[in-house]
């Protein structure tokens, strides 16, 4: 019993900040993530949970949907392409479009980047201001996937690429930049 005793004094002297940091770490992703959970399930009607005043004033799933494929749309136009649009549905015409689901809103990134950011000890203006630019940098990242799977679709419905597990790959990626972004946060963090 003395053994322990003596090892929880020295990681509660030598990694008190480390320890802090994941505790941190893992409450703020899982208290976003149960959040993101609740929102999704509140405003998808029929649900158990549904709430008709959240679903019309709150409804941030739908107002991502929309920050998502709006921009996609625009792009998709700007290319020359005749899109079709509605709900969380686009394509070109005339070929095949994708459906924007829950899963692929970047909720699970959003929580795992303000997990990160909001861990560190920093000044909070600046840890905000950190959160909001990766924010819009995982939306861009969603947006240049949704473009690049719609072209890829309306060309080659047959292709190899699509078979691959094109949401596991997104996340993948999305992880090593929100890893990239974090260590970037700290130089200047270090750096202020």
């Amino acid at each position: 019993m003395q053994k322990f005793s003596n090892i929880y004094k020295l990681i509660k002297s030598k990694y008190t900040k480390e320890i802090l940091f994941v505790v941190k770490l893992l409450s703020i992703y899982f208290v976003l993530n149960l959040f993101f959970t609740f929102i999704t399930g509140v405003t998808i009607s029929g649900g158990s949970l549904y709430s008709e005043f959240i679903a019309k004033y709150l409804n941030i799933v739908d107002f991502n949907t929309k920050v998502i494929l709006h921009p996609s749309k625009w792009i998709l136009k700007i290319s020359g392409y005749q899109t079709y649009f509605y709900d969380n549905v686009l394509g070109i015409e005339g070929g095949n479009g994708i459906r924007l689901m829950h899963a692929c809103l970047g909720f699970q990134l959003v929580g795992v980047l303000a997990a990160l950011i909001f861990s560190f000890p920093a000044d909070l203006r600046f840890q905000v201001r950190y959160f909001i630019l990766g924010t819009f940098l995982i939306q861009f990242l969603n947006v240049v996937r949704i473009v690049a799977l719609i072209w890829l679709y309306s060309f080659d419905e047959n292709s190899n690429i699509l078979s691959l597990d094109q949401h596991d790959l997104f996340n993948g990626v999305v992880m090593t930049v929100i890893l990239f972004y974090f260590v970037y946060f700290l130089k200047k963090v270090k750096s202020t």
